[in-house]
């Protein structure tokens, strides 16, 4: 975890990008998934759980996958980060980006790491 700490600022969302697509995969293969009412689900992509409340507005219906996406768009376009249901501009979130950290293997964080050196 040590080289974690190291990691050149430029380089931070490629690792959130890469823990993100471990969570969200393991997320997926989880058969409760499929069991989620479709108001429980993401509504950007329907494949995981809202988790993500946006503040004013208090919607909650994006993932984390999905929260982190949209704000990377907004932050290289320059453009506002807005709601996808009410369009208000997000000033703030709640929740998790990453919801459980339990299916993601030591091996995957260590490739990671290697990654982000070269």
């Amino acid at each position: 975890m040590n080289a974690l700490r190291t990691v050149e600022t430029s380089k931070i969302p490629y690792v959130v990008d890469r823990f993100l697509e471990l969570d969200r995969a393991g997320e997926m293969a989880d058969e409760r998934i499929a069991q989620l009412p479709i108001d429980k689900r993401c509504a950007v992509c329907f494949s995981t759980e809202a988790c993500i409340t946006t503040l004013p507005c208090a919607h909650k219906v994006v993932c984390g996958w999905c929260a982190w996406q949209s704000l990377k768009i907004s932050f290289e376009d320059g453009s506002p980060h807005r709601c996808v249901i009410c369009r208000t501009e997000i000033e703030d979130f709640t929740g998790s980006l990453i919801k459980n950290l339990m299916h993601i293997k030591w091996k995957d964080v260590k490739k990671i790491i290697n990654e982000i050196k070269q």
